[in-house]
C-alpha cells in the first residue's frame, strides 16, 4: 500500500568536491534473513563508514523488489548502526535492494533539516539555508530520516518541494494533509545551479529568404451567408447540435426510462415517464400546441431543418397527426397519438417514489494531536439536502479508520466510535447513530453506522464525527491505510416520501 512518495524537484546528482574521507559513496543493499531486522520491516546497514555515524546523511532508492511501500533512514542506536525500513510498516521481502549514496557527515551542501513548529496548520516548512537562499535554480534532493536527537516521526503523506519566490526560499510542504509536523526531519543535497549555456545562434541572421505571403487576390472563396447550429443545446433539448436530443416537454424533464408496448408519457411530479395507461376513463389531457425551445415554439410538422423534433430522448415520434384528447403511445417502435383510455375509471394520482443521495469522504482524516479527539470527516460532515415532503429517511456511514504506530500515545488498543446526526434548520438533532470499535496498532478496522428518522419537509444537514478515546493512538481516516488518495468513505440517505 502506498502511504507516501519523495517528490524530486530538478534532480541533478554532484559529485562532492570534499575530503576523501567525506565524499560521496555509494553501494547496493540487498535484504537478506541475517540483516532483515525490526520486525522484518527494515534491513539493517553494516558499512564501516556509516557504523557508529549518527551524523551520517544516507539517501536512498528503490531498486528491486519492495513494491511501493515507501522507505527512510533510521539510526538505531542500540545497534549504532543505520537501517533502511518501510514506513508504512509492511514487510521488506528478503531479496529486495536499495541504491544507497551516503556522505559521513554534513557540509555545505549536504545537511540535516528539521521542521521548526509551524505558526498556522496551513503553513509551508521554509528550508533557511545560505547555499538555498536567493537560488531558484538550485538542484535539490531530499530523504526523511531522523535526526540526532533520537526523534522516530516519519511524516505519512505525500510532500513536495518547490522555490517560493516572494519568501526567496526553498520549501518542503504536504501536498494535501497541511503543514509539516513539528520534528520531522529529511536529509538535503543540492548543487548550487544550473550550468551556463550559450546560444550557438546568438549573432546571426536566421532564416534570409522567407517564402513571400500567399496573394490574397488568387483565393476564390465562397463566403457563407449562415451557418448551421453549434454548439451545447439549451432549454428543452440537450446535447449538442447538430443532432441534440428532447429532453423536456415545456420546461419539464422527461425521463430517459425506456417505454414498454401502449405505455404512455404520464407526469410523476417530477418527470414526464413512460407508463401504463389509466383502466378507465377519467381527466382527458391536452399535450398543448407546441415544443418551446429557448422561447421559440417548434411545432411537430414545422419544415425548419434541425429544429423538427421528431425524436424524443432519441426515439422515434410518428409523424401522425393526433385527434383531440389523444395521448403519445409506444407502439414498439415509435411513439404515436392514440386514445387515452380504454374502459370506465377514475384516474389514479401517481405516488411518489423513493430516492437516495449519496456523499463521499473528500479528505484523509488524520488524528495525530494528543490533545485533539474528536474530528469532522469532510465530505460527509455538514451536507445539506432538502426534503419537499414529510419523509422517512435511511441513513448509511461506512469508513476505513487505521491506528498508526508512528510516534504513539498509547501503544495499546485504542477506542474510537462513528458519530453520525441529523440536524434541522434550527441545528437540532432529529436523528442520530453511533457505531464503536477498539482498534489495535497498525489495524485498519471498516467502521459502518445506520440510522433512521422520520422527519417533515424541509433542509437538514449532517454532522459526521470521528471520536477517540484520551490518550489513544494516532488514527488515520482513509480508504485502507495508505490508499491516498482515495478515501472511500461514504454516506447514503435512502428517502421514502409519505
Amino acid at each position: 500500500m502506498k502511504v507516501s512518495k519523495i517528490i524530486l524537484v530538478l534532480f541533478i546528482l554532484i559529485t562532492s568536491a570534499a575530503s576523501a574521507a567525506y565524499a560521496q559513496q555509494t553501494f547496493t543493499q540487498t535484504v537478506t534473513l541475517q540483516n532483515r531486522n525490526c520486525n522484518v520491516q527494515c534491513t539493517i546497514i553494516d558499512a564501516p563508514g556509516l557504523n557508529n555515524n549518527p551524523a551520517a546523511l544516507i539517501f536512498v532508492t528503490q531498486a528491486l523488489g519492495n513494491g511501493t511501500s515507501p522507505i527512510g533512514a533510521l539510526y538505531r542506536t542500540y545497534e549504532q548502526k543505520w537501517s533502511i525500513f518501510n514506513i508504512n510498516g509492511a514487510v521488506m521481502a528478503a531479496g529486495a535492494k536499495f541504491n544507497l549514496e551516503y556522505y559521513q557527515a554534513p557540509d555545505a551542501d549536504h545537511f540535516v533539516y528539521i521542521v521548526p513548529q509551524q505558526p498556522h496548520s496551513e503553513s509551508f516548512a521554509y528550508i533557511d539555508h545560505a547555499g538555498l537562499n536567493n537560488n531558484p535554480d538550485a538542484q535539490i534532493r531530499v530523504f526523511p530520516t531522523n535526526p540526532q536527537t533520537g526523534n522516530t516521526l516519519f511524516n505519512p503523506y505525500d510532500i513536495r518541494v518547490g522555490y517560493d519566490a516572494s519568501a526567496s526560499k526553498w520549501l518542503i510542504a504536504n501536498v494535501s494533509n497541511g503543514s509539516l509536523s513539528q520534528g520531522l526531519a529529511y536529509n538535503v543535497m543540492f548543487s548550487s545551479g544550473l550550468p551556463t549555456i550559450t546560444n550557438p545562434n546568438a549573432g546571426k541572421t536566421l532564416n534570409p529568404s522567407p517564402k513571400p505571403p500567399v496573394n490574397a487576390s488568387g483565393c476564390n472563396c465562397v463566403i457563407p451567408t449562415s451557418l448551421p447550429p453549434n454548439g451545447s443545446a439549451g432549454g428543452d433539448l440537450s446535447g449538442t447540435y447538430p443532432y441534440p436530443k428532447v429532453s423536456g416537454l415545456q420546461g419539464k424533464p422527461l425521463s430517459n426510462d425506456p417505454p414498454a408496448v401502449g405505455q404512455v408519457l404520464k407526469w410523476n411530479g417530477s418527470a414526464w415517464e413512460p407508463a401504463n395507461e389509466n383502466a378507465g376513463g377519467g381527466t382527458t389531457y391536452n399535450a398543448g400546441t407546441g415544443l418551446a425551445i429557448q422561447g421559440t415554439t417548434i411545432y411537430a410538422n414545422t419544415i425548419a431543418p434541425l429544429w423538427n423534433a421528431n425524436k424524443i430522448e432519441g426515439r422515434a415520434v410518428s409523424p401522425t397527426a393526433p385527434a383531440i384528447g389523444q395521448v403519445l403511445k409506444w407502439n414498439g417502435t415509435a411513439w404515436e397519438p392514440a386514445p387515452d383510455n380504454t374502459g370506465s375509471g377514475a384516474q389514479t394520482t401517481p405516488s411518489s417514489k423513493s430516492s437516495a443521495l449519496s456523499f463521499k469522504q473528500s479528505g484523509v482524516i488524520e488524528m495525530h494531536d494528543a490533545n485533539v479527539n474528536s474530528v469532522p470527516i469532510t465530505g460527509l460532515n455538514n451536507q445539506t439536502f432538502t426534503l419537499a415532503q414529510n419523509s422517512r429517511v435511511v441513513f448509511h456511514t461506512a469508513i476505513d479508520i487505521h491506528a498508526s504506530t508512528v510516534n504513539i500515545i498509547d501503544p495499546g488498543a485504542t477506542g474510537v466510535w462513528l458519530s453520525v446526526e441529523i440536524l434541522n434548520a434550527s441545528n437540532a438533532v432529529v436523528a442520530k447513530s453511533t457505531s464503536d470499535a477498539v482498534l489495535g496498532t497498525w489495524v485498519t478496522h471498516s467502521m459502518n453506522s445506520s440510522g433512521f428518522g422520520v422527519l417533515p419537509a424541509g433542509t437538514y444537514h449532517t454532522r459526521v464525527l470521528i471520536n477517540r478515546q484520551a490518550g489513544g493512538a494516532f488514527l488515520d481516516v482513509t480508504g485502507g491505510f495508505g490508499d491516498h488518495p482515495s478515501q472511500g468513505g461514504q454516506m447514503i440517505l435512502e428517502i421514502f416520501p409519505d
